[in-house]
């Protein structure tokens, strides 16, 4: 949806579901992502609008997730209102609070080791949550390496042409090889990337959209180390998480997973922002070949 369609659209949805808030200020929200347009309403609260079927199946999966999380050392999204499909608009959408600050590059942070080892604490109290939250099979990044072989193999061939595809090879194989991850499954966010960070002052704050969370093998959040951290906070990450080494393994492989799948999509044009972001990773991963 364009803006001004977005803004409309919403106007029309509170007129009809939240008559107090239809007066407030609507001022749409820039972003990077491909699954929801966001809105914000007035000061405290902002709308997501699932741009699809698919998305739509995302909203709904986070929306019992944000139902069940607990308190974190990050701020996480809290529901306040629940948005019903209507003639005005095709799917059930969310109101959430507003969380101030902006996306955490990198640079907009004081210190990459400080946000690294907030990184390791926001996982750690993540995963002792009880694992009895919903997840989506077709996007479970929690599920064994082995289920995604030939799809990580294809996106690492769509992207031989902006890296060396042996070395990523080698990277995923490694991560394969690796023994599966046999413990209780641990609740993960699935997609920690800059993207779903918010920062304030130079210091992390938040952890935004929750689409992709589910239950399984937690090496799923540690592909942060590779999506967002430098090397210098990588090490930061691993020493304050203290993972074994086959989790971080697994997490690495995962990173080449996330990377080449969403490069290869995203690429020429679809979206140059999580093009420039997944080839970034790429090449983080690529400083940690042999």
């Amino acid at each position: 949806m364009a803006a001004a369609s977005e803004t409309e659209t919403l106007r029309a949805l509170l007129r009809a579901q939240f008559p107090d808030l239809a007066g407030l200020p609507l001022t749409p929200v820039p972003s990077g992502g491909t699954d929801n347009a966001m809105v914000r309403v007035g000061m405290d609260l902002v709308a997501r609008l699932p741009k699809d079927a698919r998305a739509a199946a995302l909203l709904k999966k986070e929306a019992h997730w944000l139902d069940g999380l607990p308190d974190l050392p990050l701020a996480v999204p809290r529901i306040r209102g629940r948005g019903q499909a209507s003639g005005a608009f095709p799917h059930n959408w969310l109101l959430l609070g507003w969380l101030p600050g902006a996306p955490a590059t990198l640079g907009s942070l004081g210190d990459q080791v400080t946000a690294a080892r907030m990184l390791a604490d926001f996982l750690r109290a993540l995963w002792q949550m009880p694992p009895t939250l919903p997840t989506s099979p077709e996007n479970n990044r929690g599920a064994p390496l082995a289920s995604r072989d030939a799809m990580t193999r294809k996106a690492i061939a769509g992207v031989a042409d902006l890296f060396e595809a042996d070395r990523l090879l080698a990277l995923w194989q490694v991560g394969l090889d690796a023994p599966p991850w046999d413990g209780t499954p641990r609740a993960f966010h699935g997609d920690l990337q800059a993207g779903n960070l918010l920062a304030e002052s130079g210091r992390l704050t938040a952890v935004i959209d929750w689409g992709l969370a589910g239950c399984g093998d937690p090496a799923a959040d540690l592909t942060v180390a590779w999506m967002y951290l430098q090397a210098e906070g990588r090490t930061a990450f691993r020493a304050a998480l203290a993972p074994d080494d086959t989790l971080w393994r697994r997490g690495r492989a995962l990173s080449v997973y996330a990377a080449t799948i969403a490069l290869s999509y995203y690429r020429n044009g679809r979206n140059p922002a999580v093009a420039d972001r997944t080839a970034w990773a790429c090449e983080q991963l690529l400083q940690d070949v042999p």
